[in-house]
Order: structure tokens, then sequence, then C-alpha cells
């Protein structure tokens, strides 16, 4: 496992990564990239590969942006002691998402395994 500075040097590249590909498009098409997401998704812009590149670098962006989030508020948050618990904590939040995905995971395995068995042999 990563320990929690490779993640968040992760992640920081990451956004100065998808950071410097939406400015190279707002500077090309001199357009701010959320006035873009707003006329793309309305259907304004058309399809072009490049605009679609850039639809995918904002979204990327989004998304990394969300995850430091997260991690900060995980680090800064967590029990100074062994006495104290995390309930309530960003992190108590994850584990409990994190354990619902195993829980929908494991339940979409078992019925495709279900649908396999009842299915004619060819």
């Amino acid at each position: 496992m990563k320990n929690e500075l490779e993640i968040i040097i992760n992640a920081k590249y990451k956004i100065k990564k998808y950071s410097d590909i939406c400015g190279n498009f707002e500077d090309k098409y001199g357009m701010d990239s959320e006035i873009f997401m707003e006329r793309f998704n309305a259907g304004k812009l058309g399809d072009r590969d490049d605009l679609l590149d850039w639809y995918a670098a904002k979204g990327g962006l989004k998304i990394w942006n969300k995850k430091i989030k997260v991690i900060s508020a995980i680090e800064y948050n967590l029990p100074k002691t062994k006495n104290q618990s995390f309930a309530g904590t960003p992190l108590s939040k994850l584990a409990r998402y994190l354990t619902e995905i195993k829980k929908v995971k494991k339940r979409n395995k078992i019925w495709k395994q279900k649908i396999l068995l009842t299915q004619p042999q060819q």
C-alpha cells in the first residue's frame, strides 16, 4: 500500500496535469473550462476530437480535486490515540462506503454466477 505522502503527491501531479491540459484548451479557444462544460453539455459546440479531449481532461480534473479533498480530510481527522474512535470522521464514512461497494460487488458476482448456471448450455 502506498504511504499517504505518495498518494498526495500522485493526486497533486494528476491535478496539475489536467489543469495544464484545460489551460491549453482555454488559451486555444479563449473560453473558460466551466463555460466550455456548460456549452458542451448543452450540445452547442459539437463533438470534435479536441473538444472531447477537453471534456475528458475537465472530468479528470474534477475527479482528482474530489479525491484530494477526501485524502486531505482523512489525513487531518485521524484519531490521535488508540482509544479515540473514528466515528464521525471522514475516514469512518469512507470505510462504510467502501464496505458497501464490496457488498454490492459480491452480490453482483453471485448474480452473474447464477445467471450463467441457468443459461442453457450450447
